[in-house]
């Protein structure tokens, strides 16, 4: 189960072409002014940093003195993109709308995710097609990030697949099932909507020993970049 569990809120992320570089918040990329800057968010500040623009992506990672201070920055990844979402936290009380991960169309038709677990490929179940990426912060700023598909929600932290069928019920359906299962129930003005928060219906219906609920996938990824520790 992913660290730091917490109450969320739904929302989408900015989304743009290929040709699309700048916007609110802009700062320099390495080495290439036209390039926008994303610092990753892993527990606080990460070890990624991500530039991009012009249909393509540069992945650095920190490089850091005895004191655990940036010194520099290392080039470990570079990425052609058809497509780029930036994941941000939508909720109102949340500031910064710079954001803190990127989700990547390739030419390739797979999708690349950078963020808080490193660089991760991978591809969308068949039919499928992004409609938003959302990335939150929860406890100790770890993000929770989830792409929502025409027909399937991807919970990149948990590598899972979960029927959006699964996650259109009313909070009322998670209350009921964890009441049920033994675990405390929640009052009703702060129960999760399934449609607004799919980490939270999705550890309410886990089962014992992590096994996934009925409908549940796993998710098949393939590590480009490792996660710095």
């Amino acid at each position: 189960m992913a660290e730091g569990k917490r109450k969320r809120r739904g929302g989408t992320g900015d989304s743009k072409g290929a040709g699309d570089s700048k916007g609110a918040g802009d700062s320099k990329g390495a080495g290439d002014s036209s390039k926008r800057r994303i610092e990753i968010v892993d527990n606080g500040p990460g070890g990624l940093i991500a530039f991009f623009g012009s249909g393509g992506a540069d992945v650095h990672r920190r490089i850091y003195d005895a004191d655990y201070k940036t010194v520099g920055t290392k080039l470990v990844r570079s990425i052609r993109y058809t497509r780029v979402w930036v994941g941000k936290d939508p909720r109102p009380e949340v500031r910064d709308r710079r954001g803190h991960s990127l989700l990547l169309a390739t030419p390739e038709g797979k999708l690349v995710w950078v963020g808080n677990m490193g660089v991760q490929e991978f591809a969308l179940a068949p039919e499928d097609s992004v409609k938003a990426f959302v990335s939150e912060i929860g406890n100790a700023s770890v993000p929770y990030p989830y792409v929502r598909g025409a027909k399937n929600t991807y919970l990149l932290l948990e590598r899972v697949i979960v029927p959006n069928q699964d996650l259109d019920v009313p909070a009322e359906f998670v209350n009921e099932w964890a009441t049920a299962k033994g675990k405390p129930a929640k009052p009703a003005s702060r129960m999760i909507d399934g449609r607004k928060d799919p980490y939270g219906h999705f550890y309410a219906r886990q089962g014992r020993g992590n096994e996934l609920p009925k409908g549940v996938r796993r998710m098949r990824m393939r590590t480009l970049v490792r996660r710095p520790v």
